[in-house]
């Protein structure tokens, strides 16, 4: 896979972070993967998601991407983020673009020690993690 907007990250970085990391293959050849990476007890962060070009539209980025947002709902995140140059694939997805103050936990975590900091050119994208939803019944509708 080619580079491409990625922020460099050391070879010991992978390996320390390995276990979070979502990846898809194709017979013996790796043709997606992402990191769902902890900012905050409250909000985890989409990091390195790579499609390979052989395998986009087929909807793999998507897997992943609801696959990090299932984990991070179950580890207790509130929210998911992202910070990308394709915004418009993330809102396709269910993200909101806000502003990079938003998320003050990437800005102290990553942002303040990046030789890009304050001139990036990437988008801040957050999704809210609604935490049991597919079970609540409000009470409303048990009595009519």
């Amino acid at each position: 896979m080619r580079e491409g907007h990625l922020l460099p990250r050391s070879l010991e970085d992978i390996e320390a972070n390995a276990s979070r990391f979502i990846v898809a293959a194709d017979r013996d050849r790796l043709v997606a993967c992402a990191d769902l990476a902890p900012l905050s007890p409250l909000v985890a962060e989409v990091r390195s998601l790579v499609v390979d070009e052989s395998a986009r539209s087929k909807g793999l980025g998507q897997q992943i991407v609801n696959e990090l947002a299932r984990r991070a709902r179950v580890g207790g995140f509130d929210s998911l983020c992202a910070f990308t140059h394709g915004a418009g694939y993330f809102v396709r997805l269910g993200f909101t673009i806000v502003p990079h103050p938003w998320i003050p936990e990437k800005i102290e975590a990553d942002c303040r020690t990046c030789p890009h900091f304050r001139h990036c050119g990437q988008y801040a994208v957050t999704l809210p993690l609604a935490h049991g939803v597919e079970s609540f019944v409000p009470l409303a509708s048990l009595h009519g």
